[in-house]
Formats: structure tokens, sequence, C-alpha cells
């Protein structure tokens, strides 16, 4: 993967058309190709993730429910 941004004077930019970009897109497009991963690794991280946050809401839930049943 062809890498578009750079740093200058310490703060991402890119190079479009000619014209440099020095603006929040360049710093989000800077810090995506810094983590090395392609966009179809990132989807399956932000799966990976999903189903993560599912399970600790369902953990958290059947806890809550134990400990209202142990205090009854």
């Amino acid at each position: 993967m062809e890498r578009l941004t750079y740093l200058n004077n310490g703060k991402p930019a890119f190079m479009f058309n000619g014209c440099e970009y020095k603006i929040n897109v360049s710093s989000r497009l800077y810090a995506y190709e810094e983590t090395g991963l392609t966009p179809e690794e990132i989807k399956a991280l932000k799966i990976d993730n999903d189903r993560l946050h599912r399970l600790i809401d369902e953990l958290e839930n059947d806890l809550r429910k134990e400990n209202e049943n142990e205090s009854l």
C-alpha cells in the first residue's frame, strides 16, 4: 500500500494535486497509515471489538442478575 502522508515540522500532512494539506483529515489518515493495517484488517478488528463488547455486556447483566438473586 502506498503511503500518502508524511510529517512536516512534526505535523501530519499530505500532498494532493500539488497542494499540501495540514488538516484534521491528514492527521486521521496519518494515524491510520501508522497502524500498518489494511482496510480489511481494520474491518475485522471492528467486528471482533463489537463482539467482545456484546459479550462483556452479557456477562455484566448475568452478574447483576446473580447479585440481585443472592440479595433476595
